[in-house]
C-alpha cells in the first residue's frame, strides 16, 4: 500500500483566485503543466521544473478601460493550445510553447 501524506506537498499561492461557482480557471495539461487564471493574468506552473511563467495575455487596446478577467480556460488534448474566455465574452487561443495569442475571436 502507498502511504498518503496528510500534509500538503505544494501550496499554490494564488492571489486573485476566483471562488465563483461559474468560473473554470484551472486546468492540468497533458504536457504536465498547471494553468491558472488570476483576474486578467494566466500563469503556467511546471511541477517537474518548479518554474512559473506568465503568458502575458492581458493586452488592452482601449486606454482608460479595465482589462476583463478570465472566467474560463481549457487546454487541448496535446497540451499545446489554451482556449480562454473573458468576462466580456471574447475568446482567445494561445500557443502555450510560444506564449502568444494564436487566434482571437
Amino acid at each position: 500500500m502507498r502511504k498518503i501524506s496528510t500534509k500538503p506537498y505544494k501550496i499554490l499561492d494564488a492571489p486573485g483566485l476566483s471562488g465563483d461557482f461559474y468560473t473554470n480557471i484551472l486546468d492540468w495539461t497533458s504536457s504536465n503543466l498547471v494553468v491558472v487564471a488570476l483576474n486578467n493574468q494566466i500563469y503556467t506552473w511546471s511541477p517537474v521544473r518548479h518554474d512559473v511563467s506568465n503568458l502575458n495575455v492581458s493586452t488592452n487596446n482601449n486606454p482608460g478601460t479595465t482589462i476583463p478577467s478570465v472566467v474560463s480556460l481549457s487546454c487541448n488534448p496535446d497540451g499545446k493550445l489554451l482556449a480562454t474566455a473573458d468576462e466580456h465574452g471574447y475568446v482567445k487561443l494561445f500557443d502555450i510553447e510560444k506564449a502568444k495569442v494564436a487566434y482571437e475571436f
